[in-house]
């Protein structure tokens, strides 16, 4: 994997209201359980603004999302964006926030994080989704299987772990 690119700093660092236009396009891997960025392309864009001691950064992050969807299962692509404004400062307790020695700053690890931070744990590929039949495991958003849930309902009652009482388990 190529590695981010850092930013050079020094000639904006101690003119304060210096600005550097940020266009950087670079292969994320990011993965989180079923979802991850497509291809691992991500395009960051934004705005560095200089103070005699910090460097704000102010942007938006561009990339494609497939998430698996929690009741189908179905796979779906996601355009995302994702605003970013944050601050590097020297000896920052964040060293992912932190201005380097060289007086260079990385994205990498604030971009990462706000990529895994808008992946949903629980993604629904739309409000209404049926899911998968328990019987037959067909998506009932494509079409209905006729299978009832209810027919095949024979022991459980309000608590689902209410079966384990009729499990036979000799105590020595």
């Amino acid at each position: 994997m190529v590695k981010f690119p850092s930013i050079d700093c020094n000639s904006i660092l101690n003119t304060s209201g210096t600005t550097i236009d940020i266009n950087i396009r670079h292969n994320f891997p990011v993965k989180l359980s079923t979802s991850y960025v497509v291809g691992g392309d991500v395009k960051i864009n934004g705005t560095l603004i200089s103070s005699y001691d910090s460097i704000n950064f102010s942007g938006t992050i561009f990339f494609r999302l497939n998430m698996e969807c929690s009741r189908c299962l179905d796979n779906n692509l996601n355009d995302l964006s994702i605003p970013l404004d944050c601050l590097f400062t020297e000896n920052n307790e964040d060293d992912s926030l932190s201005i380097l020695r060289d007086k260079v700053i990385n994205l990498e690890g604030i971009i990462v994080d706000a990529i895994i931070g808008s992946i949903e744990m629980k993604y629904l590929c739309f409000d209404k989704c049926k899911g998968l039949c328990v019987i037959c495991g067909n998506n009932l958003n494509i079409s209905d299987c006729g299978h009832e849930y209810k027919e095949n309902k024979k022991n459980i009652k309000e608590n689902p772990f209410s079966l384990l009482n009729e499990l036979d388990l000799k105590v020595e």
